[in-house]
């Protein structure tokens, strides 16, 4: 995934430049990567830190989750949202990586668990404390938003108009406390960057004849498992009368609709904002119907003679098991036909950081730790460079399509980067640098090309110079 390579750089840059953060192009806040950098200092610098991370934040999301649905999910239902959760396209790949949906949308998440009591409304200590929460969650990835009309619904159903409105002064007052504060310490927080870029890469994405349009899912997935999760979920919450955690769920599930209908381009990995809800109401008609199957199983038989119930009871009774017979049946058997080879995928792919890097690229880059300090490259290969102690120019470090979509980046401006800041090595893409004439005829004049794997080339300067160590760098943009 693009997004993880990114992340990784962005953290791997505050720790070897923290000066040159503010000159990062970065459409995303800064927590994320601040505090993984604070966390690979304490506890050794890796990859491992960042998925780590996540890999928690999900856990505490799902914490969450339980302590909202205490009385209606019971662990049949905390277990099978798990297996639902497993198997997802999306959402375990992305659930052990870097990238910021699943940290963003999971401490939402806990920002609204935070408010669920069972004795009455929290106090106006705890109404603070979830208001810096979701303040976090959104300084993560502004799309954390998308869990907000869950929280409304789920404190609304809880406590009713007059008390909903009581927390909402505090709660304010710890989200703006706290999000002024992460804007505060953060390298930079441009508009323009964190908003901007986004609405006006719309335009230009579709009037950008190479651009690859991805299919965009009518519910917002096309995954068998979650689409079922949502039809039997909200049938079962109707039933139960809206229970608070069924309602958070569907609030976050018309949050993704929102965030559906304002986003383009539409990238696959935004089924994951649908996979929270999904999976929460997945996990609600899988306890309720574990809990009317139990129920009728261990129901003591009647004795002979005695009276039938009325037509009524045995009629609802009958249409009760044979309900949550269906619902077991087909979430298991849409889960074993489209969810069980994905934890099984996964876990084949992995292996050891060291054993995906190019053994070839790293054997160059590794002649010239002392030569160059910037060596400029796509996302995949950020691996190499961090395992050579290199990386980018800080303006040159994240250059997604988005960029040059709405205007904030041109081949040419990439070309005068690389020239102030005597970049000796490139790994060039033939399928992008490759492709654009004024890149070429650039870099032809001051690069020779030393191998080339697959599509990828490796690329020195001819004259190498000092690599701007300790000299003056460019104006920051």
């Amino acid at each position: 995934m693009v997004d993880d390579g990114w992340e990784l750089g962005k953290i791997h840059y505050a720790l070897q430049h923290p000066d040159l953060l503010h000159r990062v192009w970065n459409d995303q806040p800064w927590l994320h990567t601040l505090l993984n950098a604070a966390l690979c200092r304490w506890f050794g610098e890796g990859p491992w830190i960042p998925r780590l991370f996540t890999v928690l934040s999900v856990g505490a999301m799902w914490a969450a989750v339980a302590w909202m649905g205490r009385s209606h999910l019971g662990f049949a239902g905390l277990a099978f949202g798990a297996l639902l959760w497993a198997g997802s396209y999306w959402t375990l790949p992305m659930s052990v990586s870097a990238v910021l949906e699943p940290p963003a949308l999971a401490w939402a998440v806990v920002s609204a668990g935070l408010l669920a009591r069972a004795n009455g409304p929290p106090g106006w200590g705890r109404a603070v404390i979830s208001g810096a929460v979701m303040a976090a969650a959104l300084h993560i990835k502004f799309t954390a938003a998308v869990v907000a009309p869950g929280l409304a619904l789920l404190v609304l159903r809880l406590y009713g108009w007059r008390k909903s409105l009581q927390l909402l002064g505090p709660w304010l007052l710890g989200w703006g406390a706290a999000f002024a504060a992460l804007a505060w310490i953060s390298p930079s927080f441009r508009w323009e960057w964190l908003l901007g870029s986004h609405w006006a890469a719309r335009a230009g994405a579709m009037t950008d004849p190479t651009f690859e349009r991805y299919p965009v899912p009518l519910l917002g997935t096309s995954h068998p498992v979650m689409l079922a999760s949502g039809v039997f979920g909200l049938w079962t919450v109707m039933r139960l009368g809206w229970p608070p955690v069924g309602m958070f769920a569907v609030g976050a599930w018309l949050g993704a609709f929102v965030f559906k209908a304002v986003a383009y381009p539409w990238w696959p990995y935004y089924e994951h904002h649908f996979a929270v809800p999904l999976t929460v109401l997945g996990a609600l008609a899988a306890a309720q119907a574990a809990r009317v199957l139990r129920d009728w199983w261990t129901e003591p038989p009647q004795p002979a003679g005695s009276a039938s119930p009325g037509m009524g009871l045995g009629r609802l009774r009958s249409f009760g098991v044979g309900w949550s017979i269906l619902v077991l049946s087909s979430l298991g058997a849409l889960w074993v036909g489209f969810g069980a080879a994905v934890p099984y995928t996964l876990w084949g792919s992995r292996g050891l950081p060291e054993s995906r890097l190019d053994p070839v690229l790293l054997r160059h880059l590794q002649e010239a730790p002392q030569k160059g300090r910037w060596c400029y490259a796509a996302p995949h290969h950020y691996p190499e460079l961090a395992h050579c102690r290199m990386l980018p120019p800080p303006e040159l470090l994240i250059v997604p399509r988005k960029r040059f979509w709405s205007g904030q980046i041109t081949w040419s401006q990439i070309t005068e980067y690389l020239d102030a800041y005597e970049v000796e090595w490139l790994i060039l893409e033939e399928n992008v640098e490759l492709v654009e004439p004024v890149f070429v005829s650039w870099l032809t004049n001051r690069y020779e090309m030393v191998t080339r794997r697959g599509v990828s080339q490796l690329w020195r300067r001819l004259q190498p110079g000092p690599g701007n160590r300790g000299g003056a760098l460019p104006p920051a943009t």
